[in-house]
């Protein structure tokens, strides 16, 4: 009989800049929840991811994603925007 399940992750990356990984702020985190469909022996998964970007780099990145409101400081900017996936878990 298929069988679900449901998962919820908190996962944080430092993204690396070059020679300024150091000493700079670059951080990108999400929160996710997934939900598994269990048909034999692989899944069906999907789900919801919420994204944060925080760092002090003002230059833009090459996919930059824009929300409403100011940065917390001048020093410090936080990006955040929802994703959804689809997949097949084998």
């Amino acid at each position: 009989m298929p069988s679900g399940r449901l998962d919820t992750e908190l996962i944080g990356w430092q993204v690396n800049h070059g020679a300024r990984h150091s000493t700079d702020v670059s951080i990108l985190g999400q929160l996710r929840l997934t939900y598994a469909h269990d048909i034999g022996p692989m899944a069906i998964v999907a789900g919801g991811v919420l994204n944060a970007y925080i760092s002090d780099d003002q230059r833009p990145l090459l996919l930059e994603r824009r929300t409403p409101g100011d940065p917390m400081t001048s020093d410090v900017t936080v990006k955040v925007w929802p994703s959804a996936f689809l997949g097949v878990r084998l």
